[in-house]
């Protein structure tokens, strides 16, 4: 039960924190002064040219302007066209993008396996909060062959790198899992725990043995996050 607790929590605080990072659209250009809406719409229509000459950089700003609703009226499925037109020819944050699009639904089906797809390609080239999402896909089985070892190896590359949620994870992990090592769990807790997790500060709080879990209530605190918008 421990174990599904810690899990469950952990995969949750990663996907409100990580989600909104590539998926959420600003405001769509409510209150926005003259100036800047013209600056806006000018910017636009520069990259529209650029995107259509096969600039990749253009693409991808695209994809933001229609996903935000900056300088054109906010359109998931366009934005999702230009993310695809980068990613299909390697833009990395652009495959981030596509991933985060088909695992949540927006502007397209809800896809899971294509989103590993595209989370794969932009971890293996460094991307780390691909390397989050797509070892959140191996642990639960969502869209891929559920596979904790692999979950494990991408959670570990993406802590390595100082993904706060990445190194809370492989706490819980190497706390509750088939590797269990609690002298790791406590390395990756406390990794976690110095840039404020709250689920790691937690952790650290809890006893280290069964004999002492009947004497203490543990408890789960989960920090406030707003959902990404769609």
């Amino acid at each position: 039960m421990k174990t599904k607790i810690h899990a469950f929590i952990g995969s949750l605080l990663l996907c409100l924190l990580i989600a909104p990072n590539l998926i959420c659209a600003a405001d769509k250009g409510s209150g926005l002064s003259k100036a800047r809406q013209d600056q806006q719409n000018l910017d636009f229509r520069k990259a529209k040219v650029r995107a259509d000459k096969g600039d990749l950089e253009a693409q991808f700003a695209l994809g933001q302007m229609y996903r935000e609703g900056k300088g054109v009226k906010a359109d998931d499925g366009i934005a999702l066209k230009y993310f695809r037109t980068a990613a299909d020819q390697g833009h990395i944050k652009a495959q981030a993008k596509v991933g985060a699009f088909y695992l949540h639904g927006i502007g397209t089906k809800e896809n899971p396996s294509e989103a590993a797809q595209w989370f794969g390609k932009a971890a293996a080239k460094g991307h780390v909060d691909s390397m989050v999402n797509l070892a959140m896909l191996c642990q639960s089985g969502r869209g891929v062959k559920q596979d904790t070892p692999l979950a494990m190896s991408w959670y570990r590359q993406a802590a390595e790198k100082g993904h706060i949620g990445a190194q809370y994870m492989l706490g819980v992990l190497y706390s509750d899992g088939p590797s269990r090592n609690l002298k790791e769990a406590q390395i990756w807790y406390k990794k976690a725990a110095g840039k404020g997790h709250p689920g790691a500060i937690e952790a650290l709080k809890q006893p280290k043995s069964p004999k002492d879990a009947d004497n203490k209530v543990q408890k789960i605190i989960i920090a406030p996050v707003n959902p990404p918008k769609k």
